[in-house]
């Protein structure tokens, strides 16, 4: 979020969505809900060059679905 303190960004199973929690307070932000499963891997990185980042992961346990948020 442009604070200069880590945050987490945690995906996984339909009924776990990709979420954003936020330091200090660790609020919560839900990005997404899969249509199956997220992959274990995923990339931040200023995709769209407005100097913020974006999260670029796959949907499905085969990564057949490319996502960018």
């Amino acid at each position: 979020d442009g604070y200069g303190r880590v945050d987490l960004v945690l995906g996984g199973l339909p009924q776990t969505p990709l979420s954003w929690w936020r330091w200090p307070d660790l609020l919560l932000t839900t990005i997404a809900t899969a249509r199956v499963e997220f992959t274990t891997d995923g990339v931040l990185s200023d995709a769209d060059g407005d100097s913020d980042l974006d999260i670029v992961t796959a949907d499905g346990p085969d990564g057949a679905n490319l996502v960018w948020f």
